[in-house]
C-alpha cells in the first residue's frame, strides 16, 4: 500500500528491470533448443512428404498395372532440376522414364522443399550422391524398382550431419527410414555409413 492507503498496482522500475533480465536469460537459454527442434522437424516433415510420394507411386503401379515414375522437377511440368526443386509422380505410358504431357498421366506434383533442405540420392552400387533426373525412381507394374536400390538423404539448410535423415529404397519397392545404428546421433545410409551433408 502507498501513503494514501490504496493498493499499488503494477511494478516498480527495479521489479520491472529484474523481470526483463530474467526473461532475457530464459529466452537466451531456450533459443538453441528451439532452433534444433525446428531444424529436425523440418527435415523429418520434408522426408515424410517424399516417402509418401514414393509409396503412392508404388501403390499406383500395382493398382494400374503400369509403370510409375517419381522424378525431380524444377518447373512441376517436366523431369528437370533437383529433388530440392520439387518432384512429379506420373504413370509412364511408354516406359521411357520421362514425363510426356500428351500421353503420361500426372498423379502428384510437389513443389520445392521448405527451409532450404536438400534431398540427394545414392545408388547402392556407386555410393555417389546425386540430385538430378538420373536419380529418378521407376516402378514396374508389380511395384518393383527397375532403376536401382539405394538411399535418399535429406539435409537441413545448416548442413549439419546431426540433422540429416535417410530413406532406404529396396529393389522390391519397399522403403524404410534410416537408423542411427551406433547411437552416435548421426543417422546412416543403407551400408551403415554415417550421413554427411555438404
Amino acid at each position: 500500500m502507498n501513503k494514501t492507503g490504496r493498493k499499488q498496482l503494477g511494478f516498480t522500475l527495479v521489479e520491472l528491470l529484474i523481470t526483463i533480465a530474467i526473461v532475457a536469460i530464459l529466452v537466451a537459454a531456450a533459443t538453441p533448443s528451439i532452433q534444433t527442434m525446428v531444424e529436425k522437424n523440418s527435415v523429418t516433415a520434408s522426408l515424410s512428404e517424399f516417402s509418401t510420394s514414393l509409396r503412392l507411386a508404388r501403390a499406383e503401379a500395382i493398382k494400374r498395372g503400369r509403370a510409375m515414375v517419381v522424378c525431380p522437377s524444377s518447373d512441376q511440368n517436366t523431369c528437370t532440376g533437383t529433388w530440392a526443386d520439387g518432384w512429379l509422380v506420373f504413370e509412364d505410358t511408354n516406359g521411357n522414364g520421362v514425363f510426356n504431357a500428351g500421353t503420361d498421366q500426372l498423379v502428384r506434383v510437389h513443389t520445392a522443399l521448405a527451409s532450404g533442405n536438400t534431398l540427394l540420392w545414392s545408388p547402392k552400387s556407386t555410393n555417389v550422391w546425386t540430385s538430378g533426373v538420373a536419380s529418378s525412381i521407376q516402378y514396374n507394374s508389380r511395384g518393383l524398382i527397375t532403376t536401382a536400390e539405394g538411399t535418399f538423404k535429406m539435409c537441413s539448410r545448416s548442413g549439419e550431419a546431426k540433422y540429416a535423415r535417410s530413406l532406404v529404397v529396396a529393389l522390391t519397392g519397399g522403403i524404410r527410414s534410416g537408423i542411427d545404428g551406433d547411437s552416435n546421433n548421426i543417422y546412416e545410409d543403407e551400408s551403415g555409413v554415417d550421413l554427411s551433408c555438404p
